[in-house]
């Protein structure tokens, strides 16, 4: 079960008060380990060589909250493997590109993110600077991977 905790800051712009959404290294920890779930019911060379990438979102058009959940599959409908396996709030996210580029690419002005969490390293060329680019950093737990990678698979705005 993922649980959050919203973290809001009033911002004034033109005199008008908006909420700031915060992620925090615990939530993106769990949304690591919900990947990680994921990308164990994918087949065996998509599990072994595949990504699938979780991040929490604010839907803007419904003010509710919802987790985006995309893998590294080119096709823009659920992979088989997820089917009847995401929760009420997930929402499959397709389409070609790295797992978390297919996210931040499709979420458009409709989603706000927040932070996330990826079964896989995340690579330095592609996806670490649409992470930072949507004002998220990179951190958590080091794993060893290669030079085109950061050693995190952790994300949250600050």
């Amino acid at each position: 079960m993922i649980s959050y905790c919203l973290i809001f800051i009033s911002l004034s712009y033109q005199g008008v008060t908006q909420p700031e959404l915060k992620g925090s290294l615990t939530t993106s920890e769990e949304l690591y380990n919900r990947s990680q779930e994921l990308q164990g019911l994918r087949n065996d060379w998509d599990r072994r060589n595949g990504t699938t990438a979780v991040m929490r979102a604010i839907d803007n058009e419904t003010g509710e909250e919802v987790l985006l959940v995309a893998t590294n599959s080119p096709k823009k409908t659920i992979i088989s493997d997820f089917k009847g396996n995401l929760m009420g709030n997930e929402i499959y996210i397709g389409g070609k590109g790295h797992a978390e580029e297919t996210i931040i690419k499709n979420a458009g002005d409709r989603y706000t993110l927040i932070e996330g969490g990826s079964s896989r390293n995340v690579c330095k060329g592609i996806c670490q600077p649409l992470i930072e680019g949507k004002g998220m950093q990179l951190g958590g737990l080091e794993f060893r991977g290669r030079a085109d990678k950061t050693p995190y698979r952790m994300f949250w705005k600050n």
